[in-house]
């Protein structure tokens, strides 16, 4: 009897290829296949989307980059036998109109691609440095003309009318809360009755949960009473996901759009 070891040719054979789901994967953290929690799943994923969004959009920028150099070479076109330059359309602060400029002057002042939301400075620090936070860029309005927003920006304005309805509605209870108006981080608490009902909207009236259960601050801004009881009973249970919800909300204002959520269609639609 021979104990010499045979390969079997006619086993079934495995084949070892690169997957690319985790084609930006760059630590073992990344590698979110065979996870079972799906918090920490959706997590990997989000890191890996975004990654390969900003990816793009860096690669998209240079090419816009390049596209504008290759366009201001151009010979421009020509009226009459004198060179006449393209024109932008644009909202003059000073002199309240619309007005024109060169095109090539309108390039140098607009950058589509900058933040919508710049961060703003911790409290800590605007309060120890008060005087740095005219150096910064979010405080520097030298530019009086405004342009019409692209189409990038655009899609965005569900994100920014969110976030200008929550913060109406906080102001609206402000009087009820016990939180400070500038805090920054999430406060767990829970808020009075309104000695003065009839001064808040009754969308707004806290329910009697809102009363006995803490919560975190954020609830208190939804409209529906029902709703709010609703979140309360489910991140109280464990089954509610806050951080998924602010990314469905207003999250690619400041994080950008990962593939799941892009809104130009090219990572397979759109919500």
């Amino acid at each position: 009897m021979s104990n010499t070891y045979q390969t079997d040719i006619s086993a079934e054979r495995i084949q070892l290829a690169s997957m690319p789901q985790l084609a930006e994967a760059i630590t073992r953290k990344d590698d979110w296949t065979g996870i079972t929690d799906a918090a920490a799943r959706r997590g990997a994923q989000t890191r890996l989307n975004t990654r390969a969004y900003r990816k793009r959009k860096a690669l998209g920028a240079k090419e816009a980059e390049v596209k504008a150099t290759n366009a201001a070479t151009e010979t421009p076109t020509k009226s009459g036998g004198e060179e006449k330059e393209a024109v932008v359309e644009c909202w003059d602060i000073t002199a309240q109109s619309v007005t024109t400029i060169p095109a090539t002057l309108a390039k140098q002042i607009y950058r589509a691609r900058k933040p919508l939301l710049p961060p703003w400075p911790p409290a800590a620090a605007a309060a120890a440095h008060p005087e740095s936070l005219e150096t910064q860029p979010w405080m520097q309005s030298s530019n009086s003309i405004i342009f019409p927003l692209c189409p990038d920006h655009l899609i965005t304005l569900l994100q920014f009318n969110t976030i200008r309805a929550l913060v109406t509605n906080r102001t609206l209870i402000s009087g009820i809360l016990t939180t400070p108006q500038d805090c920054y981080e999430e406060v767990t608490h829970v808020i009075p009755y309104p000695s003065h009902p009839q001064l808040v909207p009754p969308a707004l009236l806290p329910t009697a949960l809102q009363q006995t259960v803490p919560h975190g601050d954020w609830i208190d801004l939804f409209p529906s009473p029902e709703g709010r009881d609703r979140l309360i009973l489910a991140v109280a249970a464990g089954s509610f996901d806050e951080d998924e919800l602010w990314a469905d909300c207003i999250g690619g204002l400041y994080e950008g759009f990962p593939d799941a959520e892009h809104v130009d269609g090219d990572a397979g639609g759109g919500r």
